[in-house]
C-alpha cells in the first residue's frame, strides 16, 4: 500500500515534469483532445461561426453609430454657421443676401426663398421674396409647420427657377401676430434628397430662430 502512495503523482510532480520538458505540448498536445464525432464539430464550426457574424455585425453597427454621429456634428455646425451668419446681417435686404447666397452654400441647397403673403404684391416694399396670396402658406402647409416634396417643384415658391428644382421643403417662419403669414423653401435639383425620413427637427430649429431675426428688421407698412 505504502508503494503505490509512494508512485502516485501530484500536482507539484506534473508541474515540475513540464517545466523540465517544455516541449511537452509541443509534441502531446493533439493526443490530449478527446474523440468528437461529427455533430459535435459541426455545433462547434457553427457556434464560431456565429460568434465572428455577431462580431461583424458588431463592427458595422458600430461603424453606422460612428458615422451617424459625424452627420450629426456636421449638420449641427452647418445650422449653427446659417444662425451666425443671420445675426450679423445689419437690414433686412442684408438678411435676404445672406439666406440666399450664403445659407444655400452653407447646406449645399440650389435655393433658399422666404416667402411671405401680402395683398399688395405690387407695392410690397422689400425685393427678393417669393410673394405669396392671403392664406397660401396655410394652404401649402395645412395644420402642419413642415411639408416635403421629394419629388416635384413649386412654381408658386420658386418661381423662374421652380425648372431647376425637382425636392423641396417648406417650413412654417413664425414673425408673430402682427405680421404676415410666411415660410421658407428648400430646394435642391437633385429628387429624393427630401423626404420625411430624415427628420425635419434641424430645418425647423432653424426657420424658428430665422424667425425672432426677421421680426428684428421687417418693417411694413
Amino acid at each position: 500500500m505504502s508503494d503505490i502512495k509512494k508512485n502516485e503523482l501530484n500536482d507539484d510532480m506534473v508541474l515540475e515534469y513540464l517545466k523540465s520538458n517544455l516541449d511537452f505540448w509541443e509534441k502531446n498536445g493533439s493526443k490530449l483532445i478527446p474523440e468528437q464525432d461529427d455533430d459535435v464539430l459541426d455545433f462547434q464550426q457553427f457556434m464560431f461561426k456565429k460568434i465572428r457574424e455577431n462580431s461583424a455585425k458588431d463592427q458595422i453597427e458600430k461603424k453606422v453609430l460612428i458615422d451617424l454621429g459625424k452627420a450629426n456634428f456636421i449638420t449641427f455646425k452647418r445650422i449653427q454657421d446659417c444662425i451666425l451668419s443671420a445675426l450679423a446681417s445689419e437690414s433686412m435686404t442684408q438678411l435676404i443676401d445672406v439666406i440666399y447666397r450664403d445659407w444655400a452654400i452653407l447646406l449645399e441647397l440650389d435655393m433658399i426663398i422666404i416667402a411671405i403673403e401680402t395683398d399688395t404684391k405690387n407695392k410690397f416694399p422689400l425685393k427678393g421674396m417669393s410673394l405669396l396670396n392671403i392664406d397660401d402658406v396655410d394652404k401649402y402647409l395645412g395644420d402642419s409647420d413642415v411639408y416635403i416634396e421629394s419629388n416635384g417643384t413649386s412654381k408658386d415658391i420658386f418661381g423662374s427657377r421652380s425648372v431647376l428644382i425637382n425636392s423641396y421643403a417648406l417650413v412654417r417662419l413664425p414673425l408673430g401676430d402682427d405680421k404676415p403669414n410666411a415660410l421658407v423653401g428648400f430646394g435642391i435639383s437633385q429628387a429624393g434628397i427630401f423626404n420625411y425620413s430624415h427628420g425635419t427637427e434641424s430645418i425647423s430649429f432653424l426657420c424658428n430662430t430665422l424667425g425672432y431675426i426677421v421680426r428684428r428688421w421687417l418693417v411694413l407698412p
